[in-house]
């Protein structure tokens, strides 16, 4: 449906499709990152605003499945793009989110880096 520069067509259809992949497999983290990997597809079509509904529905379904490291990289889309759009308020509110999330991530990661469980698994695929 690209080819035939349906765009409308295919994001239907892809909607479909996913909304069933979701249903199957039961990971909005996958559906998530899917997501993430079409919407700078719907950006080179310039079709903004496709690739911005991707972006908001991944990052709605990796807040819900707690993903924060793939939440952070949908965040630095979605800002890219709103940039790209000239929306500059709605850019600033994603980065004050965003800044607000790599906190949570890296108080994450320390925590993980620091208990004794990591460094055994390290240690244990290490050797």
């Amino acid at each position: 449906l690209l080819r035939q520069d349906d765009c409308t067509g295919a994001r239907l259809l892809l909607t479909k499709a996913l909304k069933q992949a979701h249903g199957m497999v039961g990971s909005g983290q996958f559906v998530g990152q899917i997501l993430n990997c079409l919407a700078p597809v719907q950006q080179m079509r310039q079709d903004h605003s496709g690739a911005l509904q991707m972006l908001e529905s991944a990052a709605t379904l990796l807040k819900s499945a707690k993903d924060l490291m793939s939440l952070v990289t949908t965040l630095v889309a979605m800002e890219k793009l709103y940039i790209a759009m000239k929306q500059d308020d709605k850019a600033a509110s994603c980065r004050q989110y965003l800044e607000k999330k790599n906190a949570e991530l890296s108080k994450r990661l320390q925590s993980v880096h620091s208990s004794g469980a990591h460094k055994e698994l390290v240690r244990r695929i290490a050797f």
